[in-house]
């Protein structure tokens, strides 16, 4: 993933986040809806004052990415879905 977010900076100003519960974020308690998921990405939108953004969403970002295309077209300028496919997974 950072070799391609290398790539992404030359062009876009990039921002990673965590979703709840990952890498450095608090974990309130679980579960966590997509619905709620893709609340916290408008919520930092809105608090960074952004109002229209690429979303490039890989595995569960997809699923939120797809609920953003559905929820808040409007604020999308473009969506990118990818999954990930590991080492030892056959094609």
């Amino acid at each position: 993933m950072d070799a391609q977010i290398a790539a992404f900076e030359k062009r876009f100003r990039v921002l990673r986040y965590d979703k709840r519960g990952h890498g450095q974020s608090s974990v309130p308690p679980s579960p966590y809806s997509v619905s709620e998921l893709t609340g916290d990405i408008l919520a930092l939108a809105d608090f960074l004052r952004i109002d229209r953004f690429h979303f490039c969403g890989l595995s569960i970002g997809g699923m939120i990415g797809m609920t953003l295309a559905l929820q808040s077209s409007e604020r999308l300028h473009k969506l990118v879905l990818c999954q990930h496919r590991g080492k030892n997974r056959n094609a």
